[in-house]
């Protein structure tokens, strides 16, 4: 694939990087072997500088990306086989650190993001709690809610009740006058509903009685009415719930970022080890031979070619 592919260029890169250079430098004294071994011709100057040293070994380690099958061949060149399969060893294990530092790194990043997010989430939802906590001690009531229904049951009963003392006192003045004992006594009872019904109604959409003052009350008076109790008790329980399912949504990114961090995770995969050269691959001496040969005949040609026309001349 093509992320695959941007991969193995990248570690290609990385192999013919400075950095690179400097690190089997400080492991092998690459430097300081390519300078006193070899002739004048092949051998690193004393005097080179930085950049010269860079390009001796982009010259002498041979890099190659097979894009179909997404290997990477390595070729080191040195004075003896036992330290040019050293230099090669030394570049994949290097490269296989730089893979998996790369790796772990950009996995890293997503986690500690992820991570962050599910901390914030936590955070806004342990306060939330807090506030609602707070709620409840400043106004003495655990579920607004719940109270207001239990206030509206109450009236309801109170209600039925008084409904039917009115019908019984209607029955008794039809054949009673207004100061029979049952008629009075019947009055009082109706009295005492209607004040009762009145209380409770208070309880509801009245004045609370001595609540403490907070600023978690919707009046700066420090006095709520229960209905209005219930819904400020609402909005915190949505925003409670809001945040519970934020948490439970950064938890489950957590989760899946993991997972992926986990599959995404590169891996350097040696296929064959680095293997000691038996035969000498440069010089090419039947090579270089015969094109020694080849140059030192057509220079004599030239020499008695320029001869024979002086000859020529001078006749």
């Amino acid at each position: 694939s093509s992320s695959n592919t941007q991969d193995a260029l990248l570690v290609v890169n990385y192999i013919h990087s400075l950095d690179m250079a400097r690190l089997i430098n400080q492991a092998l004294s690459l430097k300081d072997y390519y300078q006193k071994n070899g002739d004048f011709v092949s051998q690193l100057y004393g005097w080179a500088s930085q950049e010269d040293y860079l390009n001796y070994v982009r010259n002498h380690i041979e890099v190659n990306h097979d894009e179909l099958s997404g290997i990477i061949r390595i070729d080191a060149q040195a004075f003896d086989p036992d330290f040019s399969q050293q230099l090669v060893t030394l570049i994949i294990e290097k490269s296989e650190q730089f893979v998996n530092a790369i790796s772990h790194k950009l996995a890293n990043q997503q986690m500690n993001f992820v991570q962050k997010e599910l901390e914030r989430a936590q955070i806004k939802l342990l306060n939330i709690k807090q506030q609602i906590i707070e709620f409840q001690n400043a106004n003495n009531v655990i579920s607004p809610e719940d109270e207001a229904q239990g206030v509206a049951t109450i009236i309801q009963g109170l209600s039925a009740r008084l409904a039917e003392e009115n019908t019984k006192l209607s029955s008794y003045r039809s054949y009673l006058n207004e100061n029979a004992t049952q008629v009075t006594a019947v009055k009082s009872i109706v009295k005492s509903l209607e004040a009762q019904i009145q209380q409770e109604k208070k309880r509801l959409v009245g004045s609370m009685p001595e609540p403490t003052p907070s600023p978690l009350l919707s009046n700066n008076n420090g006095r709520d009415k229960l209905n209005q109790l219930s819904a400020d008790f609402q909005k915190l329980q949505l925003q409670q719930q809001f945040a519970l399912d934020a948490y439970q949504l950064a938890l489950g990114s957590l989760e899946s970022a993991r997972i992926e961090a986990s599959n995404k995770l590169k891996h350097l995969i040696v296929v064959t080890q680095a293997s000691h050269a038996e035969d000498a691959e440069y010089p090419r001496k039947l090579y270089n031979l015969v094109t020694l040969a080849i140059l030192l005949i057509m220079f004599y040609g030239i020499i008695n070619m320029l001869s024979a026309a002086i000859k020529d001349h001078r006749t």
